[in-house]
């Protein structure tokens, strides 16, 4: 029912419904690029210099076409930026680094959210924590939740 606030929604066409919806799936993806790129430590090699594929998946031992494959959907998402094959952070994957002053490298351990995240659809029906007993595991603080992000209060803006 429309009211006189309320403005009238337009009406998407299916193509545009299916493109929103499918931004919003795959949500889930982008930030698995990003918590694995962090637990890998790719920001961190880059910081020291250009690399090609090949050469961060020696440094690392992964898998050089997954971390080729890794490295575009980074690309993609603006996290890294790619020059004749080789790769360095962007202006805002300098921030995932361990040696920025202001290292934002503790959203990686956002991830501990997933498993509850998952039962989510248990837990509308039950009005519980339905993830908890689905596993049968006890819930376990995470040790190393957002490790960096307390930083943040102390660096000083440029001068």
């Amino acid at each position: 029912m429309q009211t006189a606030t309320s403005p009238a929604l337009e009406q998407p066409r299916p193509i545009e419904a299916l493109n929103r919806l499918n931004d919003i799936v795959s949500r889930y993806c982008e930030s698995q690029m990003l918590i694995t790129a962090c637990q890998l430590g790719i920001f961190d090699q880059l910081a020291a210099g250009p690399a090609t594929a090949a050469q961060l998946a020696v440094r690392l031992n992964i898998n050089a076409d997954a971390c080729q494959r890794l490295l575009m959907g980074l690309t993609q998402l603006d996290l890294v930026q790619s020059v004749d094959g080789h790769f360095t952070n962007s202006p805002v994957g300098q921030f995932l680094t361990s040696g920025s002053s202001a290292s934002l490298a503790g959203v990686a351990g956002w991830n501990i959210f997933y498993p509850m995240w998952g039962a989510l659809p248990d837990a509308i029906r039950e009005f519980g924590p339905a993830g908890n007993r689905r596993t049968a595991q006890p819930r376990k603080r995470p040790s190393r939740t957002c490790t960096g992000i307390p930083r943040l209060c102390d660096v000083s803006p440029p001068s």
